[in-house]
């Protein structure tokens, strides 16, 4: 199921699932288990069609819906001792024991057989050389045991190192809507706070809310994570020791580009309409406010 979803809104994985099943055989996945995936395809009248398989770990081993997917080109990760490198549209970032913080590179990138090659330098002082050739090839993670979809190979000012590598999503790659973006925090609970303070929310809330947007994110000091239904997205919070008195709501489409928010405060309601539309209320979301009245 799409991470944020109800169990109602499962699908069925059709195409190259053969994949998945070796995964969930290689892992040994217990009955009351589940992998975290994250593959590349297009939905079908069956349920959706993977095409590849980028990424995939038993839910509970540290990747789950719990973390935004990748916002960037590549994630790449390795020992020998550990590093990592981060590689996104604004700087690709080097990071090691010794380094903590990361040294960030320009970001250049050429095609070679169609596969990303990345090679840049910083002038110093000290000076730097850094090139990243990534091969689409399942690759398994030494020490997390994750499944990746590239292996690489990493020259830096002459030291070779190797890892694996798992695909991101660039920012505003999710679909054209404004509000698609919504789409790579699905099933995290950034809604306690972080994910009101970026765009595609960030300019909207304050100006859908006016001076109510602090009061707005009080609400969610306790909160569930966003969740979708029916291309709907949604959450719901309160304040902290405030259940059922200090309460919100929010809900975005994407298909009409429009935000609700329904805040609550002392148990009375007030709802705010970006151009007076309404989105349709999930499930979820009537029943929570409907347990207040």
């Amino acid at each position: 199921m799409v991470c944020g979803s109800p169990a109602s809104a499962a699908a069925i994985l059709t195409g190259q699932s053969a994949e998945i099943e070796d995964a969930w055989k290689s892992f040994e996945v217990p009955d009351a288990g589940g992998l975290y995936l994250e593959v590349r395809g297009t939905p079908d009248r069956a349920g959706f069609r993977v095409e590849q398989l980028l990424r995939a770990r038993p839910i509970g081993e540290g990747a789950s819906c719990a973390t935004p997917v990748f916002d960037g080109d590549f994630v790449i990760n390795g020992e020998e001792p550990f590093w990592a490198i981060e590689i996104r549209r604004d700087g690709i970032v080097f990071r090691s024991p010794e380094e903590p913080k990361g040294r960030k590179y320009p970001y250049a990138v050429t095609r070679t057989a169609g596969q990303p090659f990345y090679a840049t330098r910083l002038t110093g002082p000290p000076a730097s050389m850094l090139e990243i050739e990534l091969k689409p090839k399942r690759c398994v993670d030494s020490m997390s045991g994750e499944i990746r979809s590239h292996e690489a190979r990493v020259m830096l000012d002459g030291r070779e190192l190797h890892g694996c590598a798992t695909e991101g999503v660039p920012l505003g790659e999710f679909g054209d809507a404004p509000l698609d973006e919504l789409r790579r925090y699905a099933g995290t609970y950034e809604t306690l706070e972080s994910l009101w303070k970026r765009d595609p929310l960030k300019t909207r809330l304050a100006a859908l809310l006016d001076g109510k947007l602090g009061a707005f994110e009080t609400r969610f000091q306790v909160a569930g994570p966003l969740k979708q239904e029916n291309g709907v997205y949604f959450a719901t919070g309160n304040q902290q020791h405030q259940g059922g008195i200090d309460v919100a709501a929010f809900v975005a489409d994407p298909e009409s580009d429009t935000i609700n928010v329904v805040l609550v405060e002392n148990r009375k309601r007030e709802d705010f309409k970006e151009g007076g539309r309404d989105v349709p209320l999930p499930a979820e979301v009537r029943t929570f406010l409907s347990e207040l009245e």
